[in-house]
């Protein structure tokens, strides 16, 4: 990867001094995504390169794998705990093995591929359903239930630093 293809991810607040809400770390990386597929779609409009279409795509793929490693590893688990009813957690799992493959699949695809948009495009709407399901029924509950979530968004800002630091060495050993 050269250094035109690494991109920064966005971190949710930093500052060592505040707590940060789980859900509202969150929605942030929710707002994020959201952000980068709109970069993606506003290519389309001004004939960008395949490079520009891959540095995007390798973003939304950092973002999506950090956030999942968040979900999965910390407020999934708490989640399912807290609530009545675990297969809210459950089948967002699902979602993040089907976001998994696509992501593989572009990954292992060249932008001039005719197939590439289109599979951007699937994964768009399985991420915006997941994150709609996410923001309507699972974030709700779990906002109600759970205990702490200044100190479960905190050892997960601890988990992301540790996730974008593994994608920054991965990066430059490239």
């Amino acid at each position: 990867m050269d250094e035109d293809d690494r991109v920064e991810l966005s971190d949710a607040p930093t500052d060592d001094d505040s707590e940060t809400d789980a859900i509202a770390s969150l929605m942030q990386d929710h707002d994020e995504i959201r952000q980068v597929f709109q970069d993606y779609a506003s290519l389309g409009e001004t004939g960008a390169s395949e490079q520009d279409r891959r540095t995007l795509v390798n973003k939304l793929s950092r973002l999506l794998t950090v956030h999942a490693a968040l979900e999965e590893e910390f407020f999934y688990p708490a989640a399912r705990d807290a609530l009545e009813d675990p297969e809210l957690p459950q089948a967002a799992l699902a979602d993040h093995q089907s976001m998994a493959a696509l992501l593989d699949d572009l990954g292992r695809m060249s932008p001039a591929d005719a197939a590439y948009d289109t599979r951007v495009q699937s994964l768009q709407e399985l991420v915006e359903q997941h994150l709609e399901d996410e923001e309507n029924e699972l974030f709700p509950l779990a906002g109600e239930r759970l205990a702490d979530l200044d100190d479960l968004g905190d050892e997960m800002q601890e988990r992301r630093e540790e996730l974008q630091a593994e994608f920054d060495e991965d990066s430059s050993a490239e």
